[in-house]
């Protein structure tokens, strides 16, 4: 049985303490992607 990785697929950022919104969403809206083999993308 494949055990399930919970933080795995892609995250909305939607606050960060030392940027503004402006900046998270400057091109695109703010993301993170983890990936079940523990790589990401930010």
């Amino acid at each position: 049985m494949k055990q399930m990785k919970p933080f795995a697929g892609k995250w909305r950022i939607v606050e960060m303490e030392d940027w503004g919104q402006d900046e998270v969403y400057m091109k695109v809206p703010g993301f993170v992607r983890i990936g079940s083999d523990g790589t990401g993308q930010f």
